[in-house]
């Protein structure tokens, strides 16, 4: 793994945790308008600094995905 992959994953595991916080008496609709305004950011955020078709990028979305399949299939 080099530096710019475990910061790309780092910044994502920030966000997930920050997701977690906002759990309070927040409404269905707000946590949903967060989570994509932060989702939305975070995309253009890497898509900015690495630019689209960077092969960093791509290795970190493919890491994300198969986090995501993961988590799903461990928690049903």
């Amino acid at each position: 793994m080099d530096l710019p992959l475990i910061l790309n994953l780092a910044a994502f595991v920030a966000l997930l945790l920050l997701s977690r916080l906002g759990r309070g008496n927040w409404s269905l609709s707000k946590k949903v308008l967060v989570g994509l305004t932060f989702g939305v950011l975070f995309g253009l955020a890497l898509q900015s600094i690495y630019g689209a078709q960077s092969e960093v990028l791509k290795t970190s979305i493919s890491w994300f995905k198969h986090r995501r399949q993961r988590l799903r299939a461990c928690c049903r």
